[in-house]
């Protein structure tokens, strides 16, 4: 995945207070409302694609992202 991207999705979770509740929530129709129509577009395709999930989850970011959303849980 574009690093940049991914920085740039973070950086759009950390800011938006709606799209975290959402992704707490663990609803993913919350959270893709809360994107634009290509943030979601993508967003699909990495959940869809294990190797691509596994890899995103793995980041450093994605532990940043979990640890703002979920604490120390």
């Amino acid at each position: 995945m574009d690093e940049r991207k991914f920085n740039q999705a973070f950086e759009k979770i950390n800011a938006n207070q709606n799209l975290k509740n959402a992704a707490k929530s663990g609803n993913i129709d919350d959270v893709l409302k809360n994107l634009s129509p290509d943030q979601a577009s993508m967003l699909n395709k990495i959940l869809s694609d294990k190797k691509a999930t596994e890899e995103i989850l793995s980041s450093p970011q994605a532990a940043a992202i979990m640890k703002a959303l979920f604490g120390n849980k």
